[in-house]
């Protein structure tokens, strides 16, 4: 998926699902020509990922939220020094110890939605507000491990992560 998301991205595709569908569709012209995959760099499975890719993102939808289609939908910028990323009605919160196909593309869905946040701001003195701390708390939540990083190279980085939330928790405090 490297070589193929490398290869659409090189041919102006700006998402994920159009970097593979780039990337599908010179295999398909190559091997029609009668060349092989790995004369234009890409590996002989790409029709195969591709195809994969294809069926799961018409049975999933939570799945079309991380590998997008539209060559048109607008980057992650900052507007007027305030971004607000919304969900709509779906929920990116991964709920409880959930291990589900579902539970996963939300952990990773939140992980890019803060990665995208922290590298929109990165450099630029900027500030990432994250309502619901909840959600960064504790190893098995899927934007942890980008928030801790955060923190550790926030200075280095010019930018200040900053979490908000309703309930204070402590192990010293009484609930």
């Amino acid at each position: 998926m490297t070589a193929m998301l490398d290869y659409g991205v090189k041919h102006g595709a700006r998402c994920v699902g159009r970097a593979l569908l780039v990337a599908a569709q010179a295999v398909a012209k190559t091997i029609k020509a009668g060349n092989t995959a790995e004369s234009i760099g890409l590996p002989s499975n790409t029709l195969e990922v591709f195809s994969t890719i294809s069926m799961n993102l018409k049975a999933n939808q939570g799945l079309r939220l991380i590998f997008g289609t539209d060559n048109d939908t607008k980057p992650l910028t900052i507007s007027q020094n305030l971004t607000l990323i919304n969900a709509g009605d779906r929920s990116l919160i991964p709920e409880g110890q959930d291990d589900s196909m579902t539970a996963r593309i939300r952990q990773w869905t939140l992980r890019m939605v803060v990665m995208g946040a922290g590298t929109a701001v990165r450099g630029r003195d900027g500030m990432v507000g994250v309502d619901e701390a909840w959600v960064f708390m504790g190893k098995d939540k899927g934007a942890s491990r980008t928030f801790e990083q955060w923190v550790r190279m926030a200075r280095s980085q010019r930018f200040t992560p900053v979490i908000i939330s309703r309930k204070c928790r402590s192990s010293s405090m009484p609930t």
